[in-house]
């Protein structure tokens, strides 16, 4: 995108409001201090290496050269501007989108791709169905097919087989052998758009909140079928976006099937010495006390990381005839995996969908989990807690459940 200011510059496009060439002009020149403050980008010889935020050969594709990296040199073309154009005399002006605002929150569904972009306040990112590349690119699955893509926290690529080389960020993995092999989504069922609802209370008509459904199955020969609902943050939970799958197993299976669940992908080592997160003294009571700002949570089925990234976690949605031996579970994956760092920790849950059984009759499961993500470190520790222990509560329409207090309800 950067690219794309420095060209729009140049061509001096007119664009509409409220992109004014101070807008444009900010646009540019924020992108390049950025990577202004990511030394690893270089070699010690002062050369671009392939990666992203640092060298990482796992996420170059076979098309790559060490020539590749000099794409980026696109972004200076507004260097051939004479010095008395006005780019050169214009004030840089701040993005007229940006809030300060921690109640801030925007939800844009974008029908053709089939993404929800969310910009809450304090995170940046968008959930995303029905894409997947066939080529046979490395790792498109997680490149592709991933729920969801932050642009703080980046995604995370597979190193390996084992769960924890797969580095399964913002993926359901399902394993029908035991836990020797692992399938994310990636090639799945054409995504359509449907709505969900916010309410205060059980009368309430509700807030509709646009979610994208999805059907998809680990692999061609598998028995199970997936069906993935992605529902953003709303006003009253703008921290979270949820997670609702049925799982059904056809009649011919007879196996037990196993997930894993991830977050975000964050930095996972303490700010001053890199040494691992100790366990957070974080209880759900708001009793006076001073707070850690930097660790790992683990309780009722729940994950929870904060660092210096930001804040991290998952929360399993306990429901009626939701699955039932959900764990949460703080993962290690590879070095190297993730995008942004080069250490990195997910938080999972583990369910246990189906057991081992004789008969051969279809079965079926809904689970849900709602996920939790703060970007940076410009909230009190008592603030994400806070956040953090009030989490959304999910009601299913034909359930007769009788909630108190805001719930989101999903037809």
């Amino acid at each position: 995108m950067g690219a794309f200011w420095a060209a729009v510059t140049v061509a001096e496009i007119d664009l509409p409001a409220p992109l004014t060439p101070g807008v444009v002009k900010g646009l540019l020149l924020r992108h390049l201090r950025y990577w202004a403050g990511k030394p690893d980008i270089f070699y010690s010889d002062g050369t671009l290496n392939i990666g992203f935020a640092y060298p990482n050969m796992f996420m170059c594709e076979d098309y790559n050269s060490p020539q590749s990296p000099y794409w980026c040199m696109k972004a200076f073309v507004m260097l051939a501007l004479p010095a008395d154009h006005p780019f050169w005399a214009c004030d840089e002006e701040p993005l007229p989108l940006s809030s300060k605002d921690d109640d801030h929150l925007e939800v844009k569904l974008l029908e053709h791709p089939k993404h929800i972009v969310v910009d809450s306040g304090n995170h940046h990112f968008l959930l995303s169905s029905g894409q997947y590349c066939g080529w046979p690119l490395k790792a498109t699955e997680a490149k592709y097919c991933k729920f969801a893509y932050s642009s703080t926290f980046g995604f995370s690529v597979p190193t390996g087989p084992l769960i924890q080389q797969m580095a399964p960020d913002n993926a359901l993995a399902l394993s029908e052998d035991g836990g020797e092999t692992w399938k994310p989504r990636w090639r799945s069922e054409e995504t359509t758009i449907s709505n969900a609802a916010l309410k205060y209370t059980i009368g309430d008509p509700g807030v509709d909140v646009s979610s994208l459904v999805n059907v998809w199955s680990p692999s061609k020969s598998s028995r199970l079928t997936i069906t993935t609902i992605l529902i953003p943050p709303t006003k009253r939970w703008p921290d979270w976006h949820i997670r609702v799958h049925k799982a059904v197993l056809s009649l011919e299976a007879t196996h037990a099937v196993s997930s894993v669940e991830g977050a975000f992908a964050i930095y996972g080592q303490k700010s001053k010495d890199g040494l691992p997160l100790p366990p957070l003294n974080w209880k759900s009571s708001t009793a006076n006390e001073t707070l850690q700002t930097e660790g790992v949570l683990l309780n009722e089925a729940s994950a929870l990381i904060v660092s210096s990234a930001g804040a991290s976690g998952i929360r399993r949605i306990a429901l009626h005839h939701s699955a039932e031996m959900a764990k949460g579970v703080i993962l290690k994956p590879d070095s190297n995996t993730n995008l942004m760092v080069s250490r990195s920790l997910i938080p999972i849950i583990q369910h246990e969908l189906f057991r081992k059984t004789e008969e051969k009759v279809e079965r079926g499961i809904i689970f849900a989990t709602a996920v939790f993500a703060i970007a940076g470190s410009h909230l009190s520790a008592e603030e994400i807690r806070r956040r953090w222990f009030d989490s959304p509560r999910l009601r299913l329409k034909e359930s007769e459940d009788i909630l108190e207090g805001s719930f989101i309800q999903l037809s």
